[in-house]
């Protein structure tokens, strides 16, 4: 008798020990899962698939990440907003360090090097990394920044987006400086249409609600950095990112 009522508590048990492990960064995956499907800005009408195919796997990634660790290894306790730091060791005073943040949700910095030539450091800890910011000791550093920018418009007639991708990465020197803050941005240079053909998942007959037609168009464009006086003239919660993401590195 008492081996019958052991043996399901003793399961019962385990069960909601391994919950207990797991259910954390299950549930800030899925989290992420959703956002990213109902992404608007960067899936344009494609969010009428994304949107519900993110629930669905939002909900399985739950049932079964509470239970068997997913993700590659991601660390639950990891901060949500991403933060780099382009030196060795624990993150250092914001006093001694200067940090560059993007302005828009458009770019990204795929690799830092001392200016004057050295080897590329990726701009991330992990894979899965876009940081809202970087910080490096003062000095001066390359940067290798890519663009990528999604607009959508609706009217009665048609659905039209604007993506603008870049093909080539745009270098930049940052003169990184103790306790200062700079911003990255672009600036894009007029359009004109592209010398190749633009690709067509179908040629339509008409330009009416329903079909697909694409129009090519191609500019320069160079990657920007501009000083900020301070902290409150940025948008966001950037004092408390940075503030996360040292606890991060101080419990690592």
């Amino acid at each position: 008798m008492l081996r019958r009522i052991l043996a399901p508590l003793l399961a019962c048990v385990v069960v909601v020990s391994l919950t207990g492990c797991y259910a954390k960064s299950a549930a800030r995956r899925s989290d992420r899962i959703v956002r990213d499907g109902f992404d608007f800005d960067m899936h344009g009408p494609w969010v009428m698939v994304t949107a519900p195919g993110s629930l669905l796997l939002a909900g399985g990634n739950l049932a079964v990440g509470s239970f068997v660790p997913l993700g590659g290894g991601v660390d639950p306790r990891e901060p949500e907003g991403k933060w780099f730091a382009a030196y060795e060791g624990g993150m250092r005073p914001a006093e001694e360090v200067g940090i560059l943040c993007h302005r828009e949700r458009a770019t990204w910095i795929t690799g830092i090097r001392p200016a004057g030539g050295g080897e590329w450091l990726k701009a991330r800890h992990e894979k899965w990394h876009f940081p809202v910011c970087i910080e490096a000791l003062p000095g001066r550093y390359e940067l290798e920044v890519q663009y990528f920018s999604r607009q959508h418009d609706d009217d009665r007639d048609k659905s039209v987006s604007l993506q603008a991708e870049s093909t080539e990465p745009s270098l930049v020197v940052w003169r990184a400086r103790a306790g200062a803050v700079d911003l990255l941005g672009v600036r894009v240079g007029a359009r004109q249409p592209a010398r190749d053909r633009a690709p067509q998942r179908h040629i339509p007959r008409s330009r009416s609600l329903g079909t697909t037609w694409w129009e090519l168009e191609e500019s320069d464009w160079v990657a920007q950095i501009e000083p900020v006086s301070d902290w409150a003239s940025l948008d966001g919660p950037l004092r408390e990112q940075r503030a996360a993401w040292v606890r991060w590195h101080g419990n690592r």
